[in-house]
């Protein structure tokens, strides 16, 4: 009877440290993951927009897209038109900015702000294109949730400045 009292105690102790060891990581990685601590999540939401940025100047708009949602809930609002899901939303850019004789530029985001509603982040700034015969600009607010691990665009709304600054034209030189 005392072995098997032993072994009971032992089984509780090893049962106990497994659930305490197992509740100290999930408590350290709910504290690396937590949605409501802004110093932690704030540099992953900017992170997503720097790499958007990047894809977008090295002419990747799948790399660009990385920082969308991928589904049909996706929903993009610009130029008085609403596109609806993740597809239609790459379609638009690849037809607005890769079709023959359209040019990407260099893009920017400047000014941005970032206001934390736990699970969901409201981001707002402005953008920028840089090309060779434009500039255009505009403002734009995103609605980012946390989808496990990752920040992702699920709503975005885009205005541009109407007309596209022009830029100055440069004499030929004869």
């Amino acid at each position: 009877m005392r072995e098997i009292r032993i072994v009971v105690e032992f089984l509780v102790v090893a049962v106990l440290g497994v659930m305490v060891g197992g509740a100290a990581v999930y408590a350290m990685m709910d504290f690396i993951l937590d949605p409501d601590k802004d110093e932690l999540q704030e540099p992953r939401i900017r992170r997503v927009l720097a790499d958007q940025a990047d894809a977008w100047n090295r002419g990747d708009l799948d790399g660009f897209m990385a920082g969308y949602l991928n589904s049909p809930d996706l929903t993009f609002r610009s130029g008085g038109t609403v596109t609806q899901g993740y597809d239609e939303t790459l379609a638009r850019y690849r037809t607005k900015y890769q079709a023959p004789g359209a040019e990407m530029g260099r893009l920017t985001f400047d000014d941005l702000s970032v206001k934390r509603l736990r699970h969901t982040t409201i981001v707002t700034g402005r953008w920028t294109l840089d090309r060779t015969a434009d500039t255009p600009t505009g403002l734009f607010t995103l609605r980012m949730e946390l989808k496990g691990n990752a920040w992702k665009i699920v709503d975005d709304h885009t205005s541009a400045v109407e007309p596209t600054p022009q830029k100055p034209k440069v004499p030929e030189k004869k």
